[in-house]
């Protein structure tokens, strides 16, 4: 499938140099060695990003946009994110995720592209509502974390941060993580109740994994 090659072709310009990864993508199209022209052309922009030949990048990107893809789209995002056009970034998540809602890589790009521009009202929205549907994605509850971090409520950050590690099988960071934000002083009565049954919680389940390990 086409998904299959373009993902071979991302590990291909990650993995080796910039130069070299430049270098076999150039020499596949020029002789016309692949089995998708699609992904070796990804595979040539996403190694010229890795180059910071950004210039270049978007050249042999408006081709290759001419292919519909989820991951296409993202490598567009990303390059305008890259090149500082943050504006433009946040613009292509939007467009692409319309056309690809299914995209994790799409939403998580999206959100990250939220808080770089300092949007983390809305980059809590769209994480809230994802985890409704995701409640035990680890990844999640760390962009929570960065949102919260930039509101600067830092008794939410080390919750989400906790539920973070939890999902990670880190029950010992999580508990830290708890009692980080209870000795903070912050946060209404509520968020501290919630937060001292959730420590309890923890508490629980590392006696129990201690036990099992004895």
């Amino acid at each position: 499938s086409l998904d299959f090659q373009l993902i071979r072709a991302k590990l291909r310009a990650e993995t080796e140099t910039p130069r070299d990864a430049v270098a076999f993508f150039e020499a596949s199209l020029a002789e016309r060695k692949f089995l998708s022209e699609a992904a070796s052309r990804y595979g040539l922009v996403a190694s010229l990003m890795r180059a910071r030949d950004f210039g270049r990048a978007q050249r042999e990107l408006a081709p290759l946009r001419k292919t519909p893809s989820a991951i296409i789209e993202n490598l567009a995002c990303q390059l305008a994110a890259a090149t500082g056009e943050a504006a433009t970034a946040l613009k292509c998540f939007e467009a692409a995720r319309r056309l690809y809602p299914g995209s994790r890589a799409l939403f998580y790009g999206n959100v990250e592209q939220l808080l770089r521009t300092r949007q983390a009202d809305a980059a809590l929205q769209l994480v809230n509502a994802r985890l409704q549907l995701q409640p035990e994605e680890p990844r999640l509850y760390q962009l929570q974390a960065q949102a919260y971090a930039a509101q600067g409520n830092r008794l939410l950050q080390h919750r989400a941060q906790g539920e973070a590690y939890v999902r990670n099988g880190e029950l010992g960071a999580a508990v830290e993580q708890m009692q980080i934000a209870l000795k903070l002083g912050e946060g209404d009565f509520y968020q501290l109740s919630a937060i001292e049954a959730r420590l309890r919680e923890l508490r629980r389940l590392q006696l129990e994994q201690d036990r099992k390990r004895q």
